[in-house]
């Protein structure tokens, strides 16, 4: 069947390759969609890159729910430790070359980090245990607030980008479509 509104018969109309253009679709499929080409490969490499970006945000969600459940802390600044991290990491990267500096910051830059989240816990968080929650999402919004001025002032505010090692640098072919190593890597540390 046809909807009659002038939008829908514009977008409706198609080009058929064998009679040369604007003929309805459904009137040589018999009332059905003709079939589209799909292609199969890159939907799978789409998946893919999809994962690797999942698996970082796993990563962020998980840090965020054991804090959480553990600590029963609503920590709004999750994210602005992670955004710190990433910092320290790009400056150990450039200061030992990426090579090792990537390395050493994956191992270096979480520990750092996490004697950073027990200073605040030990110095901030301690004395609003038994409050409300109200005041546990204030303190760590505005350490968002905090955090955000330090990079500002330490790294400045343009973008920063850490250099990654050799290995990880390189693509790997799926289905004739290029892929990078490094997702790959972030898919096995995420499911790791």
């Amino acid at each position: 069947y046809r909807i009659s509104t002038p939008t829908f018969t514009r977008l409706r109309r198609v080009a058929l390759p064998h009679r040369g253009g604007g003929e309805w679709a459904g009137e040589r499929c018999g009332g059905a969609t003709p079939k589209m080409d799909f292609d199969l490969p890159m939907l799978f490499i789409q998946f893919v890159s999809g994962l690797s970006r999942a698996m970082v945000l796993f990563l962020m969600a998980s840090g965020l729910t054991i804090v959480f459940g553990v600590m029963r802390v609503i920590n709004f600044a999750h994210g602005a430790f992670y955004m710190l991290g990433a910092y320290l990491a790009f400056t150990l990267t450039n200061l030992l070359g990426p090579s090792v500096g990537f390395w050493v910051a994956l191992l270096l830059v979480p520990t750092l980090i996490c004697l950073l989240g027990a200073a605040v816990e030990l110095v901030l968080l301690r004395r609003i245990y038994e409050k409300e929650h109200l005041l546990q999402i204030l303190l760590t919004y505005s350490l968002i607030f905090v955090f955000n001025d330090a990079v500002k002032l330490l790294w400045g505010g343009e973008m920063r980008i850490v250099t990654l090692p050799e290995m990880l640098k390189g693509f790997v072919t799926f289905f004739g479509h290029r892929f990078p190593v490094y997702y790959l890597f972030i898919i096995g540390v995420g499911t790791a």
